[in-house]
């Protein structure tokens, strides 16, 4: 067995993968106290400058993108024969996402999340000059939060740049994924990467490539001349995506990520409009003693199934013919310790993680594993995921399975709306501060100086989705963001904050707004807590002032001051508050 190579300050542990330039190792930094992975470029290509200059452009391209979804580069450098670069330490692939998940449908959660970050990461990198080249599944990893991440940028190349890695009339890349201009060795921009993210979007759909041949050479071939191939039927809703990302004309798709993002949030509210209108009427069915003590109390986050890297194809193409270069990045990955936020003292949270494993092949999940599952993703109010899954047949189901999970999913969400107390207005609108008072006085909200009288009783939950923290407040039908902005902001600045937070689907989700003057005043409580403010300690205790939605004619925005307990306007929205933004949690709701 060859010795690991030694690189100061770091201490391998074990190769986790070999590609065809590098290998890489899980190391632990010891002056920083941390786990990461180095890729070692092999002895024998570190006298090849060509290499070695393609490895060190890798490095520098990725430390200078500064982004929440591409990988971290920590160092770089040589030592002895050994070049190296210290990365953060990532946990599996959307190609072992798909493998692993076999047939069960990632659209439109958690694949169009996916798909959103991503592109936000696309259009971040084209911004700033960058090019990746080489998008694929095996590219796309995950945090241990389930961020997606984009990594490899061994082959990206800087538009402003006169310096090439690859010779004139080359392209380089893997075949199967690979943009029309780009198998022609033409200059490429930012649309062919996204042409490639049209191929990851058709694969995680189908689970298949749309072109397929014996040789290398004929896929790329494909790819030129042949039309994109129509999905199924059954996923007809996403053909248009596809059909423009993947457009053998790079004028004829979006113009960058963000436009991207915008198609993908149409597909999701049109998706999320058919589960709503699919949805059944709800029963009037007698509520479970199971749902009453066991929903209130679930605490889960899902937990990502790792498996194996597969091997795959790089290309490289002259003017005159394709030929077969190399292959792609092989990593064996870490197994992932699960995500899942502290239970409070009061409360006893069982252990559901296990309905989160994907079925093995040879059984599925008995009903309990499965009702479980069902009550996990309802305790998180991801009500469309959880209806298809109580629809879902599996291989081996008892008979009749769906049938008492759909009724049972009814029951839940009858028992949920049984816990609503009050309904709070949600859209935006002119409210003088004659309409303000009988407003507040008439939904008996706390407020120190309007109606020191308040009833209102809240059924706040605190849980942390996909490693974001919220608080569900199960009278109102509300989750609030725990935090909310770290910054104060003027009025007319809390947009683009909240757009930025629904691009980044925090939580899950993206129909985050800001509350209005209602919303905002049910969270105050008749006294302080030991915050100073007048707001549950299960909240984060930095935000004095937070914004609502409502403004005061004529140019005037109403806020809730949390350390007096006041409701107030600001004239012209000068003053800066933090932002809390919130989301109504049942279906059909704004």
């Amino acid at each position: 067995m060859a010795a690991f190579p030694k690189i100061p300050g770091y201490r391998i542990n074990r190769l986790l993968g070999q590609g065809g330039m590098s290998n890489v190792y899980l190391a632990h930094d010891g002056r920083l106290d941390r786990d990461v992975a180095i890729k070692v470029l092999f002895d024998s290509l570190a006298e090849d400058r060509r290499t070695t200059n393609r490895f060190l452009h890798e490095a520098k391209t990725a430390a200078r993108l500064q982004h929440s979804n591409i990988i971290h580069i920590y160092n770089v450098g040589r030592y002895r024969r050994h070049y190296y670069m210290v990365m953060e330490l990532l946990t599996g692939s959307l190609k072992d996402m798909l493998e692993s998940s076999g047939s069960t449908a990632l659209f439109p959660e958690p694949g169009l999340s996916i798909l959103s970050e991503i592109a936000l990461a696309l259009d971040y990198a084209h911004q700033q000059g960058v090019i990746h080249r080489d998008i694929k599944p095996d590219n796309i990893m995950f945090r241990n939060d389930s961020t997606p991440i984009l990594v490899d940028f061994g082959i990206s190349r800087c538009i402003h740049s006169n310096t090439r890695l690859t010779r004139t009339g080359m392209s380089i890349g893997t075949p199967h994924y690979m943009s029309p201009e780009q198998i022609r060795g033409k200059d490429v921009d930012g649309r062919s990467d996204l042409y490639s993210l049209g191929v990851v979007i058709f694969e995680m759909l189908t689970r298949e490539v749309p072109y397929t041949a014996s040789e290398a050479i004929a896929v790329a071939m494909k790819h030129v001349r042949e039309p994109v191939p129509r999905l199924p039927e059954s996923m007809a809703a996403y053909n248009d995506l596809i059909q423009r990302l993947m457009a053998k004309d790079a004028k004829d798709r979006p113009s960058s990520g963000r436009e991207v993002i915008r198609l993908i949030d149409d597909l999701r509210k049109h998706k999320q409009q058919e589960s709503i209108d699919d949805s059944p009427k709800m029963p009037g069915a007698h509520t479970t003693a199971l749902i009453r003590t066991a929903l209130p109390d679930i605490e889960a986050t899902a937990v990502r199934p790792v498996q194996r890297f597969r091997k795959g194809l790089m290309l490289a193409t002259t003017v005159t013919g394709l030929l077969l270069a190399g292959s792609a990045f092989k990593h064996t990955p870490i197994p992932m310790p699960a995500a899942s936020a502290a239970p409070s003292s009061r409360e006893k949270t069982p252990d559901v993680r296990k309905s989160f494993q994907p079925p093995t092949k040879s059984a599925a999940p008995l009903f309990a594993e499965k009702e479980k599952r069902l009550l996990a993703l309802m305790a998180e109010t991801r009500f469309a995921e959880a209806r298809r899954f109580a629809q879902s047949v599996a291989p081996g189901d008892e008979p009749g399975t769906a049938g008492k999970l759909e009724r049972r999913y009814n029951e839940i969400l009858n028992h949920m709306r049984s816990l609503r107390r009050i309904s709070l207005r949600a859209k935006p609108d002119d409210v003088t501060e004659a309409e303000a008072r009988p407003r507040i006085k008439a939904l008996s909200i706390f407020d120190n100086t309007w109606n020191s009288n308040g009833n209102i009783v809240n059924r706040f939950r605190a849980k942390s989705i996909h490693g974001h923290p919220v608080i569900l407040d199960l009278a109102t039908g509300l989750m609030w963001m725990r935090t909310g902005s770290n910054e104060r902001y003027r009025y007319n600045e809390t947009a683009a904050w909240i757009r930025r937070i629904n691009a980044k689907r925090y939580a899950g989700f993206n129909n985050w707004r800001l509350p209005t003057i209602e919303e905002a005043g049910s969270l105050l409580e008749p006294k302080r807590s030991d915050s100073g403010l007048h707001i549950s300690r299960r909240f984060d205790a930095t935000a004095k002032r937070i914004w609502t939605t409502d403004t005061f004619p004529p140019k005037g925005h109403w806020y809730v001051n949390l350390r007096s307990g006041n409701i107030d306007w600001n004239m012209l929205g000068l003053n800066r508050c933090r932002i809390r933004p919130v989301r109504s949690i049942y279906p059909g709701k704004p």
